[in-house]
């Protein structure tokens, strides 16, 4: 009896030390991660940073305001809200060569849709 379990102890054995051996040589690649895109309804990271510049704009603090719309564009340069919010401070803060400037490159259809 004592031989069959000790035959029996060592066959699991082995087959424990084949199934080790036989692991994937080459580990599958775990996909590089990108930054989260946001889920339907959540709010991105630069519709975040928007808000404190439109808050600015209101208050009619518009050097802060324009610094925040840089912000964002340093990090986000074709952001168009950026870019319209940039625009309009420029023009509130009497730079309209500047806000004009600004708005290059945006299509007008998007200028339209700004209303």
């Amino acid at each position: 009896m004592k031989t069959r379990i000790l035959l029996a102890a060592t066959f699991f054995c082995a087959a424990l030390v084949a199934s080790a051996g036989a692991a994937d040589p080459e580990p599958t690649p775990t996909p590089a991660t990108s930054a989260p895109t946001p889920i339907a309804g959540e709010i991105s990271d630069t519709e975040t940073r928007i808000e404190p510049a439109k808050v600015l704009t209101y208050d009619k603090k518009y050097e802060e305001a324009i610094e925040a719309y840089r912000q964002v564009l340093a990090t986000d340069p074709d952001n168009i809200e950026a870019k319209i919010g940039l625009a309009e401070v420029l023009y509130y803060s009497g730079k309209s060569d500047e806000a004009t400037a600004a708005l290059k490159g945006i299509p007008e259809e998007k200028l339209d849709e700004k209303g």
